[in-house]
């Protein structure tokens, strides 16, 4: 099975880290989040800035 993860607790995480380390085992596990920590920030939106990817390995993505 192929499961995307993700989180407001950003890309490095001791959470979805975990997840990831457990899931992974079984399944193709896709992993995009924030470059650092942006909880209660669901209502904000980007506009006049660039959103930037950094691709950590196939399929692990980090978000600005």
């Amino acid at each position: 099975m192929r499961i995307l993860l993700s989180n407001d607790d950003g890309i490095q995480s001791k959470g979805i880290l975990a997840l990831k380390s457990v899931l992974e085992k079984e399944h193709d596990i896709y992993l995009i989040a924030p470059s650092r920590e942006r909880s209660a920030t669901s209502q904000a939106l980007t506009i006049l800035s660039r959103m930037l990817v950094e691709k950590h390995d196939d399929r692990t993505y980090s978000v600005n």
